[in-house]
């Protein structure tokens, strides 16, 4: 009986200290594409973070691709302001952009060809 008190009590103990294990992470300062702030709002597997950022001057938000340290601009379909709201691991980002005319349209986005495209451009 003793030896199952002891052994029980190992089985608690030896619980215990894996609940207990510390979590380890890495916050990084993605930076802004000039402006006050800016947001992230994807990542996949490989570390790519997507987003929207203020520009300088803080008068517009456009889409950033985060990779390898460097925060890349992804333009704008024609109007002021995009917004990307997701990334898979091929890459793909999805997300939405104005035009000229103040509309709003959704985009995706091959990393391979860094350009927006609008659904109609994808015929």
């Amino acid at each position: 009986m003793k030896k199952m008190v002891i052994l029980s009590i190992l089985i608690v103990l030896s619980t215990f200290s894996l609940c207990q294990a510390e979590v380890r992470y890495t916050i990084t300062n993605l930076g802004t594409l000039g402006g006050s702030r800016s947001e992230a709002t994807g990542i996949n597997d490989s570390g790519q973070v997507i987003g929207s950022s203020r520009i300088a001057g803080d008068a517009e938000t456009h889409a950033f691709l985060y990779d390898n340290g460097v925060m890349t601009d992804l333009g704008t379909l024609g109007g002021s302001t995009s917004g990307a709201s997701s990334i898979n691991n091929n890459g793909q980002i999805v997300g939405a952009s104005t035009n000229g005319e103040y509309s709003a349209i959704g985009f995706q986005m091959q990393l391979e060809t860094p350009q927006l495209m609008s659904p109609d451009d994808r015929h």
